[in-house]
């Protein structure tokens, strides 16, 4: 009997060393991972600008923001279309309003009785030569109209990026340019914002 046990004993031994050495094998030939292997992290792929919408109006909205702010203050200047030029200093446009030149005085042409004053016709075809059944661009500056309810602007024959530039106003604006042809005279009103450049653009 005790041989027997004792038979049994080393059979369950020899079992054991056998299953132990089955689970070593399996776990040395379980590839090892490369330590420098597990560093390395692929990279994220990024919105190509020119085949992504989305992002190239991103970059757009950035790129063109600065531009937008730099010029927010242009849009008080309005539209108009010019119907009919009264004379010198004084136009119609499409909403049936008139508008009267600021800072200057054209020679009247005499309507109403009034009495026509030299260089009024001159004057007066002046400014219908650049602006009658045109587009300009009209830009306000303290009391938006006069005392006959004509509103009181300055008259731009193209659209300024920056009004108070002076280069800009010498060769764009209505007001300067009739100065500086001699066919209007200086007339101030309140404290208009260009009233020391049009003395300089007087002969």
């Amino acid at each position: 009997m005790r041989k027997n046990i004792n038979i049994l004993v080393f059979i369950l031994i020899v079992a054991l060393a056998i299953f132990v050495l089955g689970c070593q094998s399996e776990t040395g030939d379980k590839p090892q991972a490369d330590p420098e292997e597990r560093l390395v992290i692929a990279p994220v792929a990024q919105p190509d600008p020119l085949t992504d919408p989305d992002e190239l109006e991103n970059i757009l909205q950035v790129a063109y923001t600065p531009q937008i702010q730099e010029t927010a203050y242009l849009t008080y200047l309005t539209e108009a279309f010019v119907t009919r030029v009264i004379d010198g200093d004084t136009i119609e446009i499409s909403t049936g309003e008139r508008v009267r030149f600021i800072g200057v005085d054209a020679p009247e042409m005499g309507f109403h009785g009034g009495t026509y004053e030299a260089g009024a016709t001159e004057a007066t075809e002046f400014v219908r030569n650049l602006i009658e059944g045109q587009t300009v661009w009209l830009e306000a500056d303290g009391s938006d109209k006069d005392r006959f309810d004509r509103l009181r602007r300055y008259v731009w024959l193209q659209l300024p990026t920056d009004p108070q530039d002076e280069q800009q106003i010498r060769r764009y604006q209505l007001n300067a340019l009739l100065l500086y042809h001699g066919h209007a005279e200086i007339l101030v009103i309140g404290s208009p914002r260009n009233e020391a450049l049009f003395r300089q653009l007087v002969h």
